[in-house]
């Protein structure tokens, strides 16, 4: 089941499935899209951007313990959001929303509303505000 996210006013949103909640152990927990909005300074146009990631924890960790590693990256989501994760779907969202978007498994550039909207079915999303 997918979880919608509105990130801001810019009209910003992604898309979380949860796969795995053990963030204990090197294995995909979830996967992440992403339709992010960058203007362009020059001409005033809107850059779009849709990307796709699937989010292993262990990736956003060091080396010490994983609870340890964990709970710096839930104090670093509190700290870019202001607010507790409610659970691990929130903080799956927040590993693809601060750096997966760069280093994503797919990225497609400027897509249209007609092509998002093939993709979201593609991938098993219902988009139904869009």
């Amino acid at each position: 089941m997918w979880r919608k996210y509105l990130k801001d006013e810019n009209g910003d949103y992604g898309f979380v499935k949860l796969i795995s909640d053990d963030y204990t152990t090197w294995k995909e927990n979830a996967e992440v899209i992403l339709v992010d909005h960058f203007p362009k300074i020059k001409d005033g146009e809107t850059k779009v951007l849709l990307s796709r990631r699937t989010i292993r924890f262990t990736q956003f960790f060091g080396s010490g313990d994983k609870e340890e590693e964990f709970e710096e990256l839930k104090t670093e989501y509190i700290l870019h959001y202001g607010k507790e994760p409610t659970d691990v779907t929130d903080m799956a969202f927040f590993c693809a929303d601060g750096w997966s978007r760069w280093s994503a498994d797919e990225r497609i550039e400027n897509p249209s509303e007609e092509a998002i909207k093939e993709y979201l079915k593609k991938h098993g999303v219902l988009d139904k505000s869009k």
